[in-house]
């Protein structure tokens, strides 16, 4: 939390301590800057080279690309999260209105500032792009690039939204247009009791509930460097890089920390909801086939027995009273984890698996078994 009165910079340093605010912050920047490079890139088709126009460009393309970053990252998920379609559409373009009133509004500033100036080249200048934006097609001019740059970004970043931005490089790139073999590390969580708390609170309230515990997952997905790779009813199925998800054992720290913050909205859920859900989780890797898939809609999509084996694993934590199971081939690739306690049970059967697999029971070491 930020103490109120605190400088500047220590309010920076503290957010960005913060991994979902680090990554907030990044994609606000990220925001800002692919509008300011696309006006410019629109600017130098439409007018061709010119330093001075570059110059303010620069300067007010990146402060009006902050303002839609901090409108797309922050303030439309939050308040316009759950509105209407119609409604999130017409508060969405009224408030990027605002950001286009006010980006004309200091271009018209900063142009009237520099013709001020004693006579040069940047004062000639300054009067000849005060004349170009005041006058009709001028004007037009300015609409149409902030239009075309602010819809290219906000359909780029919502897009990465949706189906990640690791994913979205990837179809960009056209990286999985045939298969492509990767090493990986899945983790499925699924609600506990989830067909009594469906019954309990009624399909509506159940729903938001889902909403919010998906919701609070991002913090520890961010922190770890995972990726959702989907959700599937009450379930989530979270993937990381071998390389990446075994370093630090990312990928039980993922599930802790999703415990942890699950724990924090403890009074959150008991006053909206009366109840805390709890839930469950299975791990294990192996290598995956990736792929683009569909038309109408496309998704990139693994396929491999490690799915199968890591869902069948999860299956067991209600039958060995664990939280989170891992497969012994995973602990392996973690190496020495002193952080966690580890459990073997032994060879266990596996639904649909003509071998059983060795699984490992996890709890923090702190933690006494339950």
């Amino acid at each position: 939390m930020w103490r109120r009165g605190a400088p500047v910079w220590q309010r920076i340093h503290t957010a960005w301590r913060n991994p979902l605010e680090r990554y907030r912050l990044r994609a606000e920047l990220l925001v800002a800057v692919a509008f300011m490079v696309q006006l410019q890139l629109l600017a130098l088709l439409a007018k061709g080279p010119d330093g001075f126009r570059f110059v303010g460009i620069l300067g007010l393309g990146l402060a009006a690309g902050l303002l839609i970053g901090l409108l797309e990252v922050r303030v439309f998920p939050r308040a316009l999260g759950r509105a209407r379609l119609p409604v999130a559409i017409v508060c969405g373009a009224l408030l990027h209105l605002l950001v286009l009133t006010l980006f004309v509004r200091l271009q018209l500033g900063a142009v009237e500032l520099l013709r001020r100036l004693p006579e040069s080249g940047l004062a000639a200048a300054a009067i000849r792009d005060r004349q170009a934006v005041a006058g009709t097609w001028g004007f037009t001019q300015v609409l149409l690039a902030y239009g075309l740059a602010m819809l290219n970004t906000t359909v780029l970043y919502q897009t990465s939204r949706v189906i990640g931005p690791r994913v979205l490089a990837g179809l960009l790139l056209g990286r999985y247009h045939r298969p492509v073999a990767e090493h990986r590390i899945f983790l499925f969580l699924d609600v506990k009791n989830s067909t009594g708390l469906a019954e309990q609170l009624g399909e509506q309230r159940y729903s938001r509930l889902i909403s919010d515990f998906f919701y609070d997952l991002s913090a520890a997905v961010v922190a770890s460097r995972g990726e959702i790779y989907q959700y599937v009813g009450d379930e989530a199925v979270i993937t990381w890089p071998t390389a990446t998800g075994s370093e630090q054992a990312r990928c039980l720290s993922c599930f802790f920390a999703f415990d942890a913050a699950i724990t924090r909205r403890q009074a959150y859920y008991l006053s909206q909801y009366g109840v805390v859900p709890a839930f469950k989780g299975g791990a294990h890797l192996g290598r995956v086939m990736a792929t683009q898939v569909g038309d109408i809609k496309r998704d990139v999509v693994y396929h491999g027995d490690v799915l199968n084996t890591t869902a069948r694993i999860q299956a067991q934590c209600n039958a060995l009273h664990s939280r989170l199971l891992i497969s012994e081939e995973l602990r392996q690739r973690l190496g020495a984890i002193p952080e966690f306690r580890l459990m073997l049970l032994g060879q266990i059967a596996l639904r649909g698996k003509q071998q059983p697999v060795q699984l490992v029971d996890v709890q923090p070491a702190t933690q006494e078994g339950k």
